[in-house]
């Protein structure tokens, strides 16, 4: 499907589906070296406070890769997050990340009067939170990706907002936002650290993520004329 995109062989319905965008990205970033491909990622992405870095999960052993598992919890409303990554240690520290990506849709629920939490990144943490507790996972993290030229603190915070009112004696939830954006200047830029820019699979990523004009605006390219000299015939 990568290599569709790629070529225009999709449909622009297809190309605009988040979805496809999402396997294309996600689904080549599984089969790269996680200090490579989801790492930088990770150490590129923002969160209410500002900067995050996962610097202790360098030395990952074992990564797994779910795409759209349903996700019912006792006592949660049910959701179906993007991706669920699972990753160990070399000391057997154990994390999981959850993935929702977007690409031109907005959430898919927000808050509820009636019951909650119902916001789609609040109910998935909900239900990230007891998956966590039940396989004693040592870290939980929502990684939030979308097209935004910067951190969503609105879409955020009603996240937050709805979370701490439905659930105010549970963990606060620990997201973390990049841009698409972000992530394709990250695998196309030879200047980046710990990313092997010339590792084919992160070229296509970038690539792809630049043909469906996911990039930070990089000014105006002034073109070079030729002077040409002339005049009027008498």
């Amino acid at each position: 499907m990568l290599e569709a995109q790629l070529h225009g062989k999709l449909t622009r319905e297809q190309e605009n589906l988040e979805d496809i965008l999402t396997s294309n990205v996600f689904g080549s970033i599984k089969y790269v070296p996680f200090k490579k491909g989801l790492l930088p990622i990770l150490r590129n992405t923002e969160n209410d406070k500002g900067e995050y870095s996962l610097n202790d999960f360098k030395d990952i052993k074992d990564v797994t890769y779910e795409f759209w598992s349903k996700m019912n919890e006792k006592e949660c409303i049910g959701c179906e997050p993007d991706v669920l990554i699972r990753a160990t240690d070399t000391f057997g520290k154990k994390i999981i990340i959850l993935v929702e990506a977007k690409y031109l849709s907005e959430k898919s629920s927000e808050a509820n009067e009636k019951y909650g939490p119902n916001d789609q990144l609040a109910k998935e943490w909900n239900n990230l939170l007891s998956l966590s507790e039940r396989e004693n996972q040592d870290d939980t993290i929502l990684l939030y990706i979308t097209a935004h030229t910067c951190y969503p603190e609105n879409e955020i915070m009603e996240s937050l907002d709805d979370f701490k009112n439905w659930e105010p004696g549970k963990l606060s939830p620990n997201i973390i936002w990049i841009s698409w954006r972000k992530v394709a200047n990250l695998f196309s830029n030879n200047k980046s650290d710990h990313i092997d820019c010339n590792n084919p699979i992160l070229t296509d990523i970038a690539r792809v993520l630049l043909k469906q004009g996911l990039k930070f605006y990089d000014g105006i390219t002034i073109p070079h004329f030729k002077e040409v000299n002339w005049k009027f015939n008498n």
